[in-house]
């Protein structure tokens, strides 16, 4: 969960980490900015750009062709556009890149999770590889972790880690500030 998160946050605060910018992306997932002040996180940061910025510019490159479908989806709906970043996180806009896990997909869909939000699956078809049907699914799912947990940080957590994780954590911890544990 922390390196998604991680991940998230390095993709849109790549310059310089105090700006207003950065600041916004945080308000608009819920996250207080008082997170990215915490010295860890700054060392973690640092260099984690220095060694994985390349990768993320091929990373980029390589996903030119999803990216304006994805941005495009994402602003017709009502999540934060910095959502973008999780299909990065997830694919590396690859979508055809199937996990350990049998998640398949710019989004990652897991088979189960796909079906329920209206994506299809069979021996002929697999629509979790169809770059605008999936998009329209994941932002569902989206909206619907952001109901169920009400914070966007959670609902990303959720997406990568699963639902039960996340609840289980938040109850287990009492509080639902994940991003302060860093």
């Amino acid at each position: 969960m922390k390196k998604l998160i991680i991940f998230f946050i390095v993709f849109f605060l790549y310059a310089d980490i105090y700006n207003n910018k950065n600041i916004s992306v945080l308000n608009a997932l819920d996250i207080d900015d008082g997170f990215i002040r915490n010295d860890k996180l700054q060392s973690v940061y640092k260099s984690y750009l220095l060694n994985r910025r390349e990768y993320f510019l091929n990373v980029l490159e390589n996903g030119y062709k999803y990216l304006p479908l994805i941005k495009d989806e994402i602003l017709k709906s009502d999540v934060p556009h910095e959502l973008l970043s999780v299909a990065i996180a997830e694919s590396y806009l690859n979508s055809f890149i199937k996990s350990r896990k049998k998640a398949i997909g710019l989004w990652q869909f897991m088979p189960a999770t796909a079906k329920r939000f209206g994506l299809k699956i069979d021996e002929y078809v697999d629509e979790r590889k169809d770059p605008i049907k999936s998009t329209k699914a994941a932002i569902r799912y989206l909206e619907y972790l952001h109901n169920f947990f009400g914070k966007w940080y959670l609902a990303i957590v959720a997406y990568n880690a699963g639902e039960a994780r996340v609840l289980e954590a938040v109850v287990r911890a009492k509080v639902d500030k994940i991003c302060e544990e860093l």
